[in-house]
C-alpha cells in the first residue's frame, strides 16, 4: 500500500467516522434534544396561552369591576336622591305641622278669649241685672207706688228674659 493509499483510506476512514459521529449526533440530538426543545417549545406555548386566558381574564374583571362600580354610583345617586326627597317631605310636613300647630293654637287663644270674655259678661251679667232690676223696681215703686209699680216690674223683666 502506498502512501497514496493510506491517505486515501485515511480520508474515506475519516470521512466514514465523520459520518458516523454525525450519525451518533443526529441519533443524540433526535432522541434528547429533539423531544426537550418540543417539550420546551410547548411550555413555552403553554405558558403564552396561559399568561392569554390569564390577560382576557384580568380584562373580564376589569370590566366587570368598572360595571359594578358604575352601577354602584348610580345606586348612590339614587340613593341620594330618595333620601334628598325623604328629607324634603319631612320638612314639608314639619312645616305644615308647625303651621297647623300655631293655627290650632291661635283658634284655641281666640276661643280662649271669647270665653273669657263671655264669663265676664256673664259675671257683670249676673251682678248688674239683679242690682238693675232692684234699681228699676225701687223707682218703679217711687214713681208708680204699689201694684202698679210691681206690675210694670214684672213686665220690664219678662222683656229683659230672652
Amino acid at each position: 500500500m502506498s502512501i497514496e493509499d493510506l491517505s486515501l483510506l485515511s480520508i474515506i476512514f475519516n470521512f466514514t467516522i465523520f459520518f458516523l459521529l454525525i450519525l451518533v449526533v443526529y441519533n443524540i440530538f433526535k432522541n434528547y434534544g429533539a423531544p426537550y426543545l418540543y417539550s420546551e417549545i410547548e411550555d413555552k406555548k403553554k405558558h403564552e396561552q396561559d399568561l392569554k386566558n390569564k390577560d382576557i381574564l384580568l380584562i373580564k374583571t376589569k370590566d366587570n369591576l368598572e360595571n359594578e362600580i358604575y352601577k354602584q354610583q348610580e345606586k348612590i345617586l339614587f340613593l341620594q336622591n330618595k333620601v334628598e326627597n325623604w328629607k324634603n317631605n319631612l320638612l314639608k310636613e314639619k312645616i305644615e305641622k308647625e303651621f297647623d300647630q300655631s293655627k290650632y293654637l291661635n283658634e284655641l287663644k281666640n276661643k280662649r278669649n271669647l270665653q273669657l270674655n263671655n264669663f265676664k259678661i256673664a259675671k257683670l251679667q249676673k251682678i248688674a241685672i239683679p242690682e238693675a232690676v232692684k234699681k228699676a223696681y225701687d223707682e218703679m215703686l217711687n214713681v208708680y207706688g204699689g201694684k202698679t209699680g210691681l206690675n210694670l216690674t214684672k213686665e220690664l223683666i219678662n222683656k229683659i228674659k230672652p
